[in-house]
């Protein structure tokens, strides 16, 4: 007789049992649902689910932030190592040796660490030693640390793609101090900004080739920082999922062997129901 059965007392009905193995079925669930609720939580803002899902805008951003923007700006949250797998995909677009194409991001991504003295387990910290230099380095202003700019800056990616293209000639009458630009998306004071220009028209880097255009550029390099964002969103979501998968079968099993123990009875003992005599009463 299995031990969790007790033979002085009567089997319990088996409805009773289908009711505990419905709560254990929620329980079980409850991890992968939390994964998947989190990822969607993220992908439901504004422009965020459809730069996740552009690997090749992302990589093609992250070609751009290594030449362009890590002249000013960090990404203090990620590692150099972090961007591999992203250079690796821009160098496919070259090259259709994928060993070649790991070797070149690779050391491509070596030499760059090299440049600010760290290794690839170093995080992509401001090439400026302290604050104090990089305000003087531009204009009184502290370049911002790129990690999370999309998540906390108002208007989020959109914004952040219209401003790197919104640069324009300022208006009749209004003069600019020193290493000022005009921006009238910016939301700086009267929309001036320090940063110059990031892009102009015809730059000839990377997976562009002569080709670039400063609205392809902005595009590609929001894909990125919206990915620096949720680096690992897309691998959260493929774990929710195999998370609810693997519980799934795990239920089925563990729904299946409560019926069978509940629907046969120990050998040798009859079924005790309520409101029934047995034999020798």
């Amino acid at each position: 007789m299995p031990f969790f059965i007790s033979p002085a007392r009567p089997l319990r009905s088996p409805g009773r049992s289908w009711l505990r193995g419905l709560r254990f079925i929620c329980l079980a669930l409850t991890p992968g649902l939390a994964v998947l609720s989190g990822v969607s939580a993220v992908q439901a803002q504004p422009g965020v689910a459809e730069r996740l899902a552009a690997v090749p805008s992302a990589a093609r951003g992250a070609v751009i932030f290594q030449h362009v923007c890590s002249a000013c700006h960090g990404l203090d949250r990620l590692q150099y190592a972090d961007l591999l797998p992203l250079l690796e995909q821009a160098e496919r677009a070259d090259s259709t040796n994928a060993q070649k194409a790991h070797e070149n991001a690779y050391s491509d991504l070596l030499s760059w660490a090299a440049t600010r003295h760290a290794t690839l387990a170093s995080p992509i910290a401001s090439p400026y030693p302290n604050p104090a230099a990089a305000k003087a380095a531009n204009g009184g202003d502290m370049p911002p640390d790129l990690s999370v700019i999309v998540r906390t800056i108002r208007g989020g990616p959109a914004y952040v793609q219209a401003m790197l293209e919104g640069y324009r000639p300022p208006p009749p009458g209004l003069k600019l101090g020193p290493d000022t630009y005009y921006n009238p998306v910016a939301l700086t004071h009267h929309h001036r900004f320090h940063m110059p220009p990031p892009f102009h028209d015809g730059m000839d880097f990377g997976p562009y080739g002569q080709g670039a255009t400063v609205a392809e550029m902005a595009r590609d390099v929001t894909a990125f920082l919206v990915w620096s964002a949720w680096p690992h969103a897309r691998a959260r979501l493929l774990a929710g999922y195999g998370v609810l998968a693997y519980l799934a079968v795990l239920t089925g099993v563990m729904a299946a062997l409560i019926g069978l123990i509940w629907r046969r009875p120990p050998s040798g003992r009859e079924e005790t129901q309520p409101g029934r005599k047995q034999p020798h009463e």
